[in-house]
């Protein structure tokens, strides 16, 4: 009976530190797959329209737009610079209006004179059949874009911020678990007698 004990007291520590450890570690690093990257500006300076059938089997795919711009560095601020919006069929998905204030550009491998700047959309959850149609437009300040590209990231999951916890609680019954059996092992053990001693003393 006590080695059973032992043995679920280990499977639950071990469960705990996979769901309060691996798993937020695991979700802080998805690399996920590139599903689509389409260039958005035409040969004009203008918007592209985007329209297509995203796979089902997807838990959910992230939405990116990398711009380039060679203007000057400066203090955008909560000035929008660009919004997309994405629908399917007649349901809006969202309307994400973007910002450069706060926005770090990100590292060129190689030299150039234009700055990236990778922006974040909301995440598509619950892929439907319908075709997606994705649209931009300008802000509010007019950026000189020299690139809006537009990335679909797929192979990744929702992280559930509430499962954590739970495993924190079934490391700390694990442990105590573990740490009683033993004692009642140290307690039932019979001490061994005294060693006889022959002669006088």
């Amino acid at each position: 009976m006590r080695l059973f004990l032992r043995v679920l007291c280990f499977l639950i520590l071990a469960i705990g530190f996979i769901i309060g450890v691996i798993y937020p570690f695991a979700a802080g690093n998805q690399q996920g797959r590139e599903l689509a990257r389409w260039q958005a500006l035409d040969e004009n300076g203008g918007f592209r329209e985007f329209e297509t059938v995203l796979p089902t089997t997807e838990n959910q795919i992230l939405v990116g737009v990398e711009v380039a711009t060679e203007a000057g560095e400066q203090d955008y601020g909560d000035a929008a610079v660009l919004t997309l919006t994405a629908t399917s069929g007649q349901k809006s998905e969202f309307a994400q209006v973007f910002t450069l204030g706060g926005v770090a550009p990100r590292a060129q491998a190689q030299p150039s004179s234009a700055r990236h700047f990778l922006l974040q959309a909301p995440t598509l959850h619950a892929i439907r059949e319908e075709p997606y149609r994705f649209v931009f437009t300008s802000g509010e300040v007019a950026l000189p874009f020299t690139s809006v590209e537009l990335i679909l990231v797929g192979g990744t999951y929702e992280y559930d911020a509430s499962v954590p916890p739970v495993g924190y609680g079934m490391i700390a019954i694990g442990m105590l678990g573990m740490i009683l059996t033993r004692r009642r092992k140290s307690a039932r053990t019979p001490k061994q007698p005294a060693p006889r001693r022959w002669g006088r003393g």
